[in-house]
Order: C-alpha cells, then sequence, then structure tokens
C-alpha cells in the first residue's frame, strides 16, 4: 500500500516527503549527538567521582585501621582493669578500712580525754601572773631606752647602725640592744 502511495504521489509532493524524511533524519543525528556528548560527559564525571572515592578511601583506610587499633587496646585495657577488679579483696579493704577508723576513733578519744584534763582557768591565771611579771620588766627597759636616748643624744636605731660595723667588744650599750 505504501508503494502504491508513493507512485500515485507528484513529484513535487515526493520531494517534500523526502525532505521531510531528511529533516526527521539530520533532527535525530543532532539528537543522537548530543545524547552521545551527554553519555561521554556522564561517563567522564563518573570516572572522576569513582577516582575520588578512590582517593579518599585510600586515605580513610589506614586513619580507621588506626581507630581500631586504638579502640582494640582500649578494650584490652578495659579488661585487665576488670579481671584487677575481679581479684581485689573487697571484704579484706573494707575490714583494714574499718580497723583504721576504729584506731582514729580510739586516738581520738584519748585526745579528748587529754584536752579535758587541762585546767583551763589555771592555764588563764598563769598567762596573767606571767603579763604581772612582764610588765613592770617592759616598764625599766622603756624608761631605760628613753634615758639612753637623753643620754647619748641619739635614737638607738641611729645608734644600732653606727655600731654595725664598730662592734669593739662588751659594753652596756650592746647588752641593751
Amino acid at each position: 500500500m505504501e508503494e502504491k502511495k508513493m507512485l500515485e504521489m507528484s513529484e513535487e509532493e515526493f520531494k517534500a516527503t523526502l525532505e521531510d524524511i531528511e529533516k526527521s533524519n539530520r533532527e535525530q543525528a543532532y539528537y543522537a549527538k548530543k545524547t552521545w556528548i551527554m553519555t561521554v560527559i556522564s561517563t567522564v564525571s563518573i570516572l572522576v567521582v569513582m577516582v575520588f572515592l578512590l582517593i579518599y578511601c585510600a586515605f580513610l583506610i589506614p586513619k580507621v585501621n588506626n581507630m581500631l587499633n586504638q579502640a582494640q587496646v582500649s578494650l584490652d585495657n578495659i579488661a585487665d582493669v576488670s579481671a584487677e577488679i575481679r581479684e581485689l579483696d573487697f571484704e579484706g579493704l573494707m575490714n583494714g578500712v574499718g580497723g583504721l577508723v576504729t584506731t582514729t576513733e580510739e586516738d581520738l578519744n584519748k585526745a579528748m580525754k587529754k584536752i579535758e584534763g587541762i585546767d583551763i582557768d589555771g592555764l588563764n591565771k598563769s598567762i596573767k601572773n606571767l603579763g604581772d611579771v612582764i610588765e613592770p620588766m617592759a616598764d625599766f627597759f622603756d624608761t631605760l631606752e628613753n634615758k639612753k636616748t637623753m643620754f647619748f643624744g641619739t635614737d638607738t636605731k641611729d645608734q644600732n647602725e653606727s655600731q654595725k660595723g664598730n662592734d669593739s667588744g662588751f659594753s652596756l650599750f650592746n647588752l641593751l640592744q
């Protein structure tokens, strides 16, 4: 049937049909070329991504191995610590701590008994008596200091400075310093 239609066509219709077929072939070739270019671009892009992934994995794998080794060392350390904890004698440790507490309590009781045995009133009286004895001596030395200043005409501090380099033996002045 197609052949009859083609035979019945006029020359102009035949040329127009040929031009349509030619135009369709050009469009198909154009789209085939675009498809081929897109396929090449996609292939190159996939290859580039694969190369980057391989490079990344090449650097990542040693780091992951290192992390896994560190994790293994940590797990080994945890296992060792767990074994040591299992081997601990908690009952003996608690008995030792209990004995320490008992000893400390006994020592504290002894110290409290000694503190309670101190005669606070007697201690206060002794301190007051010591103050009563020292006060007249302090007044005496104060008076002596004032008289020495009047007699020598200089302050004791000035005398001390001048005497440091000139220490010629025993004197009353050296005794008072």
